[in-house]
C-alpha cells in the first residue's frame, strides 16, 4: 500500500486519485489549485504507467475497496 495524504492510495496494481494537486512546485501550485475528483479517478499502474486512462467506471468495485483502505490507513492506530 502507499497513501499520499488525503489525495492518493496504491494497492497492488491500482491507485486511486481524490485530490490532484499540480504542478509539485509550491511556487507555482498557488496558480493551480488542487481539483477534487469525486467520484474519484482510478488507474491500473500495470496497463497505464502514464495514468492516463481513467478506468473507475469499469471497476467500480476496485474503486470501492480502495476507498475503504484509503480510509483505513488514514485512520489513526
Amino acid at each position: 500500500h502507499w497513501l499520499f495524504g488525503q489525495a492518493a492510495f496504491r494497492s497492488g496494481q491500482y491507485k486511486i486519485v481524490t485530490i490532484e494537486q499540480s504542478p509539485t512546485d509550491p511556487v507555482a501550485r498557488r496558480d493551480k489549485p488542487a481539483v477534487r475528483h469525486d467520484p474519484p479517478i482510478l488507474f491500473d499502474l500495470h496497463a497505464d504507467l502514464g495514468e492516463r486512462n481513467n478506468i473507475a467506471n469499469e471497476k467500480p468495485e476496485i474503486v470501492l475497496r480502495l476507498l475503504s483502505e484509503m480510509a483505513k490507513a488514514q485512520s489513526p492506530r
